[in-house]
This record gives C-alpha cells, sequence and structure tokens, in this order.
C-alpha cells in the first residue's frame, strides 16, 4: 500500500526545488515554462501538486514526464475522481463533461496503467528544501492549522482529511473574503492549487498557485526557497 504523506529530504539538491499546481493535461504549457526558467533536469526538482490530467489535451504526457528521477506529483481532485469513474461512484457523463473524455479513449490496459499509477501518489508532501525550510504541499486545503497533525490523520486513512486534502477551499475562501487565515505551524510555509488565482498569492505563510490551467494558458512554476526569500 502507497503512504498518503511523502517526506522529502532535498537538503542535499544542488539546484531548485520548483513546484506547480493544476497542469491539467497542458503538458507543452508545463514543457515551455521550464524551458523559461532554465529547468536543469541533473539539478533541479519538481513537485506537481496535484490535477495533472483532465481538461487539456496531453494528460498522458504529464504521466509520462513524472515518471522520472527528481519529478513528483500528489494526488488531487481530478486524480481522486479517475478513481471514482473506475470504482462506478462517478458516470462517464460526469467525468467526459469535467474533462475526463482523453481517459475513456484509452484501451483496457491504457486505462488500468493510468489509474495504477495515479492512486499511487501521495495526497500531501512535506519538504525538507536545500535551504532547509521545511514546506508543506498539498492540493487542496487542510482541517485545522498543524499540517503534521493533519498529515497523521491522512496516514489513518482518514476519509474527511482526504476530501479536504483534494477538495477544500474553507482557508481560500476565508482569505478571499478578508478574514484572517491563521498560519500553518509545523512548517515554514504551505503550498496549494485547486483554487484558481490570476496570479500566485500569498498570505502569512500559505500561498495559492493555481493560475487556471488550460484556460489562462499560463502554469506558475515557484522556486519554493527564492518565494519564501522574498516575503
Amino acid at each position: 500500500m502507497h503512504s498518503p504523506v511523502i517526506d522529502l529530504d532535498l537538503s542535499a539538491c544542488t539546484g531548485r526545488v520548483l513546484v506547480a499546481a493544476d497542469v491539467h493535461g497542458s503538458f507543452s504549457v508545463l514543457d515551455r515554462e521550464l524551458e523559461h526558467i532554465g529547468y536543469a533536469e541533473d539539478r533541479d526538482v519538481v513537485i506537481l501538486i496535484g490535477d495533472l490530467i483532465d481538461r487539456g489535451h496531453e494528460s498522458i504526457r504529464c504521466l509520462e514526464w513524472i515518471d522520472r528521477p527528481g519529478r513528483y506529483a500528489l494526488r488531487g481532485n481530478h486524480e481522486s475522481d479517475l478513481e471514482g469513474v473506475c470504482d462506478g461512484r462517478i458516470s462517464k457523463e460526469d467525468h467526459v463533461e469535467d474533462g475526463g473524455a482523453w481517459f475513456h479513449r484509452l484501451d483496457d490496459m491504457q486505462r488500468s496503467r493510468c489509474r495504477t499509477a495515479l492512486t499511487a501518489l501521495p495526497i500531501a508532501a512535506r519538504v525538507l528544501t536545500p535551504r532547509r525550510r521545511r514546506v508543506g504541499l498539498i492540493h487542496a486545503d487542510l482541517a485545522g492549522s498543524n499540517f503534521w497533525q493533519f498529515c497523521s490523520h491522512l496516514r489513518y486513512g482518514d476519509y474527511r482529511s482526504e476530501k479536504i486534502a483534494m477538495n477544500g477551499r474553507s482557508r481560500f475562501n476565508a482569505m478571499r473574503q478578508g478574514r484572517g487565515i491563521p498560519n500553518i505551524s509545523d512548517v515554514d510555509h504551505m503550498f496549494f492549487g485547486h483554487s484558481p488565482v490570476p496570479d500566485p498569492v500569498t498570505v502569512g505563510n500559505c500561498s495559492w498557485i493555481d493560475t487556471g490551467l488550460p484556460h489562462s494558458g499560463q502554469v506558475s512554476l515557484v522556486d519554493v526557497d527564492a518565494w519564501i526569500d522574498s516575503r
């Protein structure tokens, strides 16, 4: 059984730790941005924080790309929905309407491989960066304000915590409404996707970096240590 939480000690990384969210099958946009920022495959580490698939036309290319050393991905609501389609909890029609038509064009073996790859993805990551920052990554949200405690709930298979991690927006909505949100403890900084913003936004030690692919045509690749330095 794959762990829902991955611990990544990247303190020995000689390059950058780069994070992006919600690529949504738009591999060419991601690839173009990686080239633009001078991505070095032998030094940099890239972590995609959920929703690699659906809506765009290159979901398979996204899955193929992450299957290499130095590249990681987390599970988002679209990866969870694909599993729901395979289990019969979500109809094919609803899945197609939400951008999943690519999956239903595959043959049985290809669908099985995709499902296996996506259900193996962790839900959250705890990262130690080259500058020894403790960083938390999750697709959507977390309950409470202690990341370690929330990860413990995920490790125990708590269904409510999984739903919040992949679908929640309470913290984001509070931020957008101008209500105060507490800092997340047990990390120096926390990165989320799932909730589209025109440009990455930070409040306290929380940042949202989903810039609305494929509709926006833009993906934000964030250099984690440089981002924290600039706050």
